[in-house]
């Protein structure tokens, strides 16, 4: 079983939106519309540059509260975010690595219900197995 607690790296950038405020203290009407990952070099035959890739990610949940004992696909995770967003965070694990190019360059789009829309493009990286 995967523990969240036991690890804090990631290479995922952390996008924060400037009216989130974490917990029962924050908003308690932003809920998440949308999350997309986007390879922006072709990650293998079935996903050719700027295609989504949120189909080869699982996840965990939130870092703070992990709700979920086994992890779950990331768009089964999304696709069950009805309520307000009580935290900053999800932990996610990418399930294979790219095919047909080594370096690995992603941009995340998440978009909340207050219609914020926040975009990132990470720096590129390397997955050595």
């Amino acid at each position: 079983m995967y523990d969240v607690n036991q690890h804090s790296f990631s290479l995922i950038p952390t996008a924060y939106g400037c009216s989130y405020v974490p917990g029962l203290e924050g908003s308690k009407n932003e809920q998440l519309v949308s999350l997309n990952i986007v390879t922006l070099n072709a990650f293998d035959d079935d996903h050719p540059a700027n295609a989504s890739i949120v189909d080869l990610f699982d996840c965990y949940g939130s870092i703070h509260q992990s709700h979920l004992s086994t992890a779950i696909p990331l768009q089964e995770f999304i696709d069950q975010q009805m309520e307000a967003v009580l935290h900053e965070d999800i932990v996610i694990e990418l399930k294979q690595p790219p095919t047909l190019n080594q370096e690995l360059r992603l941009r995340i789009l998440l978009e909340l219900s207050t219609e914020e829309v926040y975009e990132i493009d990470m720096e590129p990286f390397v997955i050595v197995m």
